[in-house]
């Protein structure tokens, strides 16, 4: 096992989940812009208002991770010392993270489908489940992530002691 701070790691890592959150989009929505600045296309302004409301959900989830990073690194690992980094402390970090990720998903979805009943008076019932799903799975992996990481331990201590 590494020697290391393992809080510090952890906020790291949502820190570069942040940064992939806010960045992601990026270029979709700058290359819509340019080709309707540029007439060289005729895109529909929905199209680049839905563009808009990704990069913002994004931006916004990714920002507010940048932000709150040592507070979630210490809620996922409360106990922080440089000692050898425990598989459950990582897991756990890793749920959250993919829950974080079906989170924003989610808040996308609903997103679209908010602007599609406005912009349209379309009614997609796929975009409104795949966001209420999308979010309840994340919701239960984040808000699960450390109980999973404890139930890992607990696991691994079994196998270990033979039983």
């Amino acid at each position: 096992m590494v020697q290391m701070q393992t809080r510090s790691l952890v906020s790291a890592l949502i820190a570069i989940l942040g940064i992939w959150l806010l960045l992601r989009n990026a270029p979709d929505y700058t290359s819509s812009i340019f080709v309707a600045l540029t007439d060289r296309e005729d895109i529909p302004a929905t199209f680049l208002w839905l563009h808009g409301l990704h990069l913002l959900i994004n931006a916004l989830f990714g920002a507010l991770l940048i932000v709150l990073r040592n507070r979630l690194a210490h809620w996922l690992v409360p106990n922080e010392g440089e000692t050898a980094v425990q598989a459950r402390s990582f897991l756990s970090v890793g749920v959250a993270v993919v829950g974080i990720y079906f989170v924003t998903l989610g808040a996308i979805s609903l997103g679209q489908e908010i602007a599609m009943q406005q912009t349209e008076n379309v009614n997609s019932p796929y975009l409104f489940w795949r966001g209420v799903f999308a979010m309840g799975i994340g919701a239960g992996l984040f808000f699960g992530s450390v109980g999973l990481g404890r139930l890992w331990a607990i696991i691994a201590g079994l196998r270990h002691a033979g039983v």
